[in-house]
């Protein structure tokens, strides 16, 4: 008996890492599509070539399956006092791409749930200077559901900040409250998440309710930074997922429950128990 529990744990798991159990896209933040079919008009290109400053951009009308809310708010901040290089933030690419040229360094934002942005309170994103365009997203689909993207390029300065995602329900009302969660720039090719539990941890009075803002935004970042990001998501592992993973964590505790007490046999019975393991692995 214990040979199966052990091949079903080992099956499990392997199911698991390799990837038949997967993860559903709940809700699209931003795909960062350049060319938005509804518009045509999904392009952000912000640049900053003066000793520091911030410039602005709004993107309305896009297609609300790829970017929620239909609109995506950007601002840049050039940090460094250089005049000339640039500072630039841009998704030519149909990715959001920051990059800082040589000596200079910035951070950025990117809104969501706005309809425009008051440069002067970029970091207070429930300032009254800004106009809202509340999303309303119900995302009480459980604590284990988390905004993730995909790191496409992070060089070792960019590596040095942190991303944050912040979070806004019940806004404009007597509930209104905000959540946080800031996490260290990982490598490329990697997935940065950010779960429910995070967030709650952080505010447990948030309601996932009702999430009218959604902003992502970077630390300054250090010099010649290169931060490239894509597919900004709201997931949920599937249950087959848990499933798959209760059966080889209840597998492979059963095996380990097994080789305790054949351990603690004397010799000959151990050597009794290999013998007819192989005697039925033989007969299969």
């Amino acid at each position: 008996m214990h040979r199966f529990i052990r091949m079903a744990a080992v099956a499990a798991l392997v199911l698991v890492w390799g990837g038949v159990a997967s993860a559903q896209v709940v809700q699209n933040i931003d795909l960062f599509t350049r060319n938005d079919p509804t518009t045509d008009n999904g392009l952000t290109n912000l640049s900053i070539s003066t000793a520091t400053g911030t410039a602005k951009d709004i993107r309305t009308g896009l297609t609300t399956s790829q970017t929620v809310g239909g609109r995506r708010g950007s601002i840049l901040e050039k940090t460094a006092n250089d005049v000339g290089p640039t500072v630039t933030l841009n998704n030519f690419t149909s990715e959001m791409a920051y990059s800082s040229a040589s000596g200079q360094s910035g951070r950025f934002w990117l809104y969501y749930g706005y309809s425009d942005v008051d440069v002067t309170n970029r970091n207070d994103f429930t300032n009254a200077a800004h106009t809202y365009s509340d999303l309303n997203l119900n995302v009480n689909t459980g604590t284990t559901t988390h905004f993730e993207f995909l790191v496409i390029d992070s060089d070792a300065a960019a590596q040095a900040g942190t991303v944050s995602i912040s979070l806004i329900s019940e806004h404009g009302t007597g509930s209104q409250q905000t959540a946080v969660v800031t996490k260290n720039i990982t490598a490329p090719g990697t997935l940065m998440a950010f779960s429910f539990t995070e967030f709650l941890a952080n505010n447990p009075a948030f309601n996932l309710h009702d999430v009218d803002q959604i902003v992502l935004s970077s630390s300054a970042l250090g010099l010649n930074a290169d931060f490239t990001i894509d597919n900004f998501v709201l997931n949920v592992p599937e249950p087959t997922t848990y499933a798959l993973m209760g059966l080889a964590g209840a597998g492979m505790y059963g095996f380990r429950r097994f080789r305790r007490w054949r351990d603690r046999l004397a010799p000959e019975a151990r050597a009794a128990i290999a013998e007819n393991a192989v005697l039925s692995v033989v007969s299969i």
